[in-house]
């Protein structure tokens, strides 16, 4: 079975997907609050964050590709705390949900929403070594395509692909050269 690309893209979250999830539960939960906003908007945001990891994860499963599932399963969840999170932030901030009278009234809910947010934090940690991952990875391509170029100079060749295995780089020309 092969695995498309955009299913590929929700396994290997970081903390980029994180801010991501955390923009979209803001911006659902401030549509939300506010009645002059499309009343559509916090589904389509909510919808965008969640849907494609969850569908990746099944499509992964059926596949029998556990541990890619497991990277596009903890996609899912961190998107999911994440907006919940934002969502109650700004919840709190709008002044839909009373910060102090709920705080007071209900200390289940006050350590249900500080679970959460420790939940979250936690899950940003395995993100963040997979963030740093990816950015060196970018300039280490980036890098490679720039030496490239400089050597096949005003040939008429393109850089197909580029691919690092260790110590070891494949790059993959096309052109009329």
């Amino acid at each position: 079975v092969t695995i498309g690309s955009e299913v590929l893209a929700r396994t290997r979250p970081d903390v980029r997907d994180l801010i991501v999830a955390v923009a979209a539960g803001a911006a659902g939960a401030y549509a939300t609050a506010r009645q002059d906003v499309s009343a559509a908007l916090p589904g389509v945001a909510v919808a965008v964050a969640l849907v494609p990891p969850l569908a990746a994860t099944g499509i992964l499963i059926d596949a029998n590709q556990l541990v890619l599932a497991e990277g596009s399963s903890l996609l899912y969840l961190t998107n999911l705390l994440a907006i919940i999170v934002s969502a109650l932030v700004v919840f709190l901030a709008t002044g839909v949900v009373p910060t102090l009278r709920l705080c007071f009234q209900s200390p289940r809910i006050a350590m249900t929403t500080a679970g959460l947010v420790v939940a979250t934090g936690l899950i940003a940690l395995p993100l963040t070594p997979r963030s740093l991952e990816a950015a060196e990875s970018s300039r280490l391509q980036a890098d490679i395509a720039e030496t490239v170029d400089d050597w096949i100079g005003e040939l008429s060749l393109d850089v197909e692909t580029i691919d690092i295995d260790g110590a070891t780089v494949t790059v993959e020309l096309t052109g009329l050269d």
